[in-house]
């Protein structure tokens, strides 16, 4: 039994680590982009021209509270996902902050840096062993042009903790750039466009009697993501997206191995004070794996790495700027 749950949880850390919708930490970062704000109502005009340099250091937390139904709450494979449904209580503490810009060229770079804390609690009493924190944290620079193009550059670090053995299971150090443009449409209707690629340099536990590495989750990672966003009615905000993403593994028993993870769905908020806001979701995520060694019709090691899941939440936010 210890095995088979060392074997689910390995399979689906690095799921819990990154979660399926945006952190409120990279709404930040899309804020910056865009000109509009995380919530609320959408303005008309984007961040079409490089942000002003120098000024002061602009800095922000918060914390965002949510309860959700996922359908696979370990995002793991078929036939044990679909036995595995649960609520999940999930609380998230960030802090971030954007230093002061510099002129570069035809525009502007200004350092990010950031970092938050989740915890995720079952409310299956059966999954009580799962529950988790995830931390993350970033450093990155971005050199923002005019006409919306925005070029992303850094490292972020993702780690997943079980919080009944209290041991850090999964650690990712995340290098990476991205590129970014944003379309602004009438009435305030909006498109981000997101093309990003790095490398995934990860650790999680040896199997005792076995070959695995420590090593065996790295993967280069390429992913293109589009975001619409609209205000229906004032105070609110609604953002579509949906996200392709492709990870090539060379380590250990996952040499060769391919991963094909589609994700879409869609979040809203509703600003019930400029600080406090009403917010929901609805993620459906796939993931489709290749490239394995099979034994034929007795195993396949492909399909173990394969999933889906969706799920529904709704919560509050709470941001303040200082």
């Amino acid at each position: 039994m210890k095995k088979l749950i060392t074997s689910i949880l390995t399979l689906s850390l690095a799921f819990m680590a990154n979660g399926q919708q945006p952190t409120p930490l990279e709404e930040k970062l899309d804020e910056s982009v865009t000109g509009q704000p995380a919530t609320g109502e959408a303005s008309d005009v984007g961040a079409q021209t490089p942000v002003e340099v120098g000024g002061a250091v602009s800095s922000y937390g918060g914390v965002d509270l949510r309860y959700m139904y996922r359908d696979n709450a370990l995002s793991v494979s078929e036939p044990l996902g679909n036995a595995i449904k649960s609520g999940i209580i999930q609380h998230t503490f960030y802090v971030g902050a954007i230093l002061p810009s510099k002129p570069f060229l035809d525009g502007a770079v200004t350092p990010f840096i950031g970092a938050s804390r989740t915890d995720v609690h079952h409310d299956n009493s059966d999954l009580e062993s799962f529950d988790n924190a995830a931390n993350s944290a970033y450093f990155l620079f971005q050199y923002q042009l005019p006409e919306g193009v925005t070029v992303r550059a850094g490292v972020e670090y993702a780690g997943s903790i079980n919080t009944e053995a209290d041991t850090e299971d999964y650690r990712d150090y995340h290098t990476n750039i991205s590129v970014l443009k944003f379309f602004p449409l009438e009435n305030g209707h909006s498109v981000l466009a997101t093309v990003k690629t790095g490398l995934h340099r990860t650790r999680v536990d040896e199997v005792a009697g076995t070959t695995a590495t420590a090593d065996r989750l790295n993967n280069w990672e390429s992913s293109a993501t589009l975001q619409y966003s609209f205000s229906p009615i004032k105070d609110v905000m609604a953002r579509p997206f949906a996200s392709l993403s492709y990870k090539q593994y060379q380590e250990d028993q996952n040499d060769g191995r391919d991963d094909v993870t589609t994700t879409f769905g869609i979040s809203g908020s509703y600003d019930l004070k400029p600080w406090l806001q009403v917010v929901g979701s609805v993620v459906k995520m796939n993931r489709d794996s290749d490239g394995l060694q099979t034994a034929g019709s007795f195993y396949n090691p492909n399909m173990a790495n394969e999933y889906k899941n969706w799920d529904a939440g709704i919560g509050i936010n709470i941001s303040l700027s200082f």
